[in-house]
């Protein structure tokens, strides 16, 4: 009997406590809608897509505080450079936690070749996730000829 509850304690410990808060099943992430940009740069530079914002939301649409959200940088020389404000080292994941109502912002850095003899297109994507939910921004840089 006293297995039992020593058992019980650890299933406990290890499931329960601790940890930030897992956003229910039946959550949704909304966030930036995809965009498109047109640059002409004769040397490489850096783009940023500054303050994108995500909203985790529980079923009856009122936002959910306080729970794990993961972002992912996603395409080549695309990486978060801001999280809630503040400057981060060039990361391609970052894990944080919602804000009192429900948000996190993100910014997106892709570093953009220069230009060239034809027009090139760069494609970069922003994904933000909850346990069971998701949403991904895509930003199309398209790299004009010089």
């Amino acid at each position: 009997m006293k297995y039992r509850a020593v058992y019980f304690v650890l299933l406990w410990v290890m499931v329960g406590c601790g940890g930030d808060a897992i956003a229910p099943i039946d959550a949704t992430v909304t966030g930036p809608k995809d965009g498109a940009f047109s640059v002409i740069s004769a040397v490489p530079t850096v783009s940023v897509l500054r303050g994108a914002d995500f909203l985790v939301k529980g079923k009856e649409g009122t936002a959910i505080p306080g729970v794990e959200i993961e972002f992912f940088a996603l395409g080549e020389g695309s990486f978060i450079s801001e999280l809630n404000d503040v400057s981060v080292s060039n990361l391609q994941y970052v894990k944080t936690i919602t804000s009192d109502r429900g948000h996190a912002r993100v910014s997106l850095s892709t570093t953009l070749p220069p230009c060239s003899s034809e027009d090139r297109d760069v494609v970069a994507a922003l994904s933000a996730s909850v346990k069971t939910a998701g949403h991904a921004t895509k930003v199309t840089y398209t790299v004009k000829s010089c």
